[in-house]
């Protein structure tokens, strides 16, 4: 977008060779993220990116995948309005008819927490939203890598996340720490510093996480630890288990 490549977000079937090739477990449409700066330097208009998102998720709908994957879909706008309109572009498309379909918030990541609910509150509350959600394996919200943004857009319906902001504080010489607020490194740089750093703020960020989804639950944060240890048991109880009929067979 930068250096206005437009031709990158044409390149759908492209990035569908790529997914039949590494075939995912999730594959997400081609979508143009609505950037402020799309508008303010490229002269590109909402509608336009709108529209080569509607256009790319036409044929990422029309793929018929050769593996089991889950499609999501994204949502775009730069308003609580245009993010519905296109929700109701993908439903008169009959996106959501298809088996393993999922729903997406893009161009999020950027913008406030007060946008950012004020527009998903808008979309999830909607009758429209409310009549295909049971169709969908999840709600995903991109770039949300804040504690205290995944806790209150999980209140929406926003079930999935990802982020990579940990690693991006981490890599910048900062410390995450527990009230949310970012301390920066201040000794000499080095291999092991940046170790230490990472697995600080790992703990941090999950630990803030922990806390947040206890107090939403009402429930002791020790309660909550002691659930998420007990599915990192059963997940590894599973690999066990899958690993011994391996051996056997």
């Amino acid at each position: 977008m930068k250096h206005k490549q437009w031709s990158f977000f044409s390149k759908i079937d492209e990035l569908i060779a790529f997914y039949e090739n590494i075939k995912p477990e999730i594959c997400t449409s081609l979508d143009i993220p609505t950037f402020p700066f799309l508008f303010e330097h490229w002269k590109i208009t909402p509608q336009e990116a709108i529209e080569m998102t509607i256009k790319n998720a036409i044929k990422f709908r029309d793929w018929k995948p050769s593996f089991k994957t889950t499609k999501v879909f994204v949502l775009q706008g730069n308003n609580k309005e245009e993010y519905l309109e296109c929700l109701r572009r993908y439903i008169d498309l009959k996106i959501f008819e298809q088996d393993n379909t999922a729903l997406a918030f893009g161009g999020i990541a950027t913008t406030s927490l007060k946008n950012q609910v004020e527009w998903i509150s808008y979309v999830t509350k909607s009758k429209e939203f409310q009549e295909i959600k049971d169709k969908l394996q999840f709600v995903h919200g991109f770039g949300v890598g804040n504690p205290e943004r995944i806790v209150t857009l999980y209140q929406l319906g926003v079930n999935s996340f990802d982020a990579v902001t940990t690693i991006i504080i981490t890599n910048t010489g900062g410390y995450w720490l527990r009230n949310g607020k970012v301390a920066r490194h201040i000794i000499h740089e080095s291999p092991l510093t940046r170790k230490v750093r990472f697995y600080f703020n790992a703990v941090s960020f999950w630990g803030q996480l922990t806390e947040k989804f206890a107090k939403l639950k009402g429930i002791n944060i020790n309660e909550e630890q002691e659930k998420i240890s007990l599915k990192e048991v059963e997940d590894v109880s599973n690999t066990e288990t899958y690993r011994d009929t391996t051996e056997e067979s």
